[in-house]
């Protein structure tokens, strides 16, 4: 008997569920929350991106339980500037960062067949792939400046030891975070989302630096 009452809720639910596969793509705009303990004016703009992968919607009437596994383009344009007298110093570095991302996001949907808006969140978790980067610097000490520029591969691994070259090594190869957002589904088939990333991991290695990205995507829902 406490077996059966068990079992009713797990049936009950099976039945009142269906699940349907999501095949997405977007594109983002990313930056990052960096500290800045050197005393520079530094700005953070956005840096455009995409994403592409597939998930899958569990529904269970107006609630319903969406992972998804994602490859999605993070990073930010940096620029920071130091003027003391005839010192200067200006600085701008490009970061592109590729993760495989795995959103669990729980939603809650409202709304006719024809049209359901929606509004999700959850956590995500990821897992650095690669990346690349550029720098460029003009210096003035007084007697003119000098110009500096470099392109460099990010890599998610340590440094090896006596590195001397351009590239960045990151050692943090996971971000952890937090999305929100909602969006609508038309005709139980396309869904368009708009969510904002919010990452708890610091990827640098000097500085506290975290993931920010904003996303939006659109899907196609497959089944019923």
């Amino acid at each position: 008997m406490k077996k059966l009452l068990l079992i009713i809720p797990v049936v009950v639910c099976a039945v009142a569920a269906h699940g349907q596969f999501l095949l997405k793509a977007g594109l983002s705009a990313a930056t990052t929350a960096t500290d800045n303990p050197d005393g520079s004016d530094l700005k953070e703009q956005l840096k455009a991106g995409f994403l592409a992968g597939a998930g899958y919607q569990l529904t269970f009437g107006n609630f319903a339980v969406q992972p998804e596994l994602l490859f999605v383009q993070k990073g930010s344009t940096v620029k920071s500037s130091f003027v003391d007298g005839p010192v200067s110093i200006h600085e701008t570095t490009k970061v592109t960062l590729n993760y495989l991302e795995l959103p669990v996001l729980f939603k809650y949907m409202f709304g006719p067949d024809a049209l359901r808006i929606f509004v999700n969140a959850g956590p995500s978790f990821a897992v650095g792939l690669s990346g690349k980067g550029s720098y460029e610097a003009s210096t003035d000490l007084g007697n003119g400046p000098v110009i500096e520029n470099y392109n460099f591969k990010i890599k998610f691994e340590n440094e090896p030891e006596g590195y001397e070259g351009n590239d960045l090594y990151i050692e943090n190869k996971t971000d952890v975070g937090l999305q929100l957002g909602g969006g609508v589904i038309v005709a139980d088939k396309i869904m368009i989302d708009l969510r904002y990333g919010l990452g708890f991991s610091d990827w640098g290695n000097e500085k506290n630096t975290k993931n920010r990205a904003l996303q939006l995507s659109v899907g196609i829902l497959l089944g019923r």
